[in-house]
Parts: C-alpha cells; structure tokens; sequence
C-alpha cells in the first residue's frame, strides 16, 4: 500500500512567524478501496534556535520532513489507515447481498458505452 501525505495548512504565530502545527490529509488506496486520515501534529522547539527557518522560506520539502519525523504518528496514521481498508476489502469479499434491478443494471452499462463512443474510447 502506498500512503499520500498531504500538507493541509500550517497553525502560525503571525508575529514571529513560528509554525507551531502542521495540519496534514493522509490517504491510501488499495484493491479499489480508499481511506484517508486528516489530523494535525504540534510541533516543538524553540524560536531563538539557530536552525529556525524564516516562516516566508520555508518549504513543502522542510515542513514534510518535520512531518515525517514524528514517527509514532507517521506509523499511528498508516496503521489505522490498513486497518480500515483491510477492513473495507473484507466485508466488500463477505458481501453476500446487493440491492438493484436487472433492468437498471442493463441500462447503465449501455449508458456507460454510449458515453465512452461518444468520447471516442472503444
């Protein structure tokens, strides 16, 4: 399972430019089954550190390493994410009942065609 992490926004002090959290979207996607995480993580250190970089340099690069630097929340977040499609791919094998019609059923598959001639896919 590949994960996409996502950088949503970022929680900073207007006066000096200190981000203080990340606010991040984390989604997978496996056998057709999707599930994502959005969630937030706080950051900490101190704003007279000589390694702190100035709020308008800062890039995607550096605030996905600090993101990926808590560790015990990377693997918190991809865990519950395999759960919840392992999960998801389970109950869709056990399915044993669907609700619709034949004639419905019929009909969207010709709708489905009529619209892939009309885009010129065969």
């Amino acid at each position: 399972m590949e994960y996409n992490w996502e950088i949503l926004g970022l929680k900073t002090v207007i006066e000096t430019g200190i981000v203080e959290e990340i606010l991040y979207l984390c989604t997978v996607e496996n056998e057709g089954v999707r599930a994502r995480i959005q969630g937030s993580v706080e950051l900490e250190g101190e704003s007279d550190n000589v390694d702190t970089i100035p709020y308008e340099d800062l890039t995607e690069y550096d605030i996905m390493l600090w993101l990926m630097a808590d560790i015990k929340n990377k693997k918190k977040v991809e865990k519950e994410l395999k759960k919840s499609v392992d999960g998801k791919i389970k109950k869709k094998k056990e399915k044993t009942h669907k609700i619709g019609s034949p004639w419905k059923e019929k009909k969207e598959k010709k709708d489905i065609k009529l619209d892939n001639k009309v885009k010129g896919k065969k």
